[in-house]
């Protein structure tokens, strides 16, 4: 017997997956489709026989098919991009932090081995 987690599981993708729901209603218009051209056939041989009557079935067939594969497959997990974040802070504050700081700008331009008069005398 299944679990109280597991139905409560289906349920809710039952009741919040969109693509499951429309392709249960495909399935359901299609079976109703089929079901209702054969009613009006003579016997249940011609009805069999209908083209028609089998291109319905197996969209019905394949849309609850697909419906039942989506549920049983696990609900995919948004990507972590915390990693990403933290270093595009990180860069953005060191170069927040140079640009106010002047002792930690020229600092940092010795241990690269520019003067900070040369880098204003190229840059203008």
């Amino acid at each position: 017997m299944a679990d109280t987690d597991d139905i409560v599981k289906y349920l809710d993708r039952l009741m919040n997956d969109e693509k499951f729901q429309e392709r249960l209603a495909k399935s359901a218009s299609s079976g109703k489709s089929a079901v209702r051209r054969a009613k009006r056939k003579k016997s249940a041989a011609k009805a069999a026989g209908d083209p028609r009557i089998r291109r319905q079935l197996l969209a019905a067939l394949s849309s609850a098919s697909e419906a039942v594969e989506a549920l049983n497959r696990p609900k995919k997990k948004p990507k972590r991009r915390w990693i990403k974040r933290i270093l595009v802070l990180g860069v953005l504050g060191s170069g927040v932090y140079l640009a106010t700081n002047e002792a930690a700008r020229s600092q940092l331009m010795q241990a690269v081995g520019l003067d900070s008069e040369e880098s204003l005398n190229s840059a203008g």
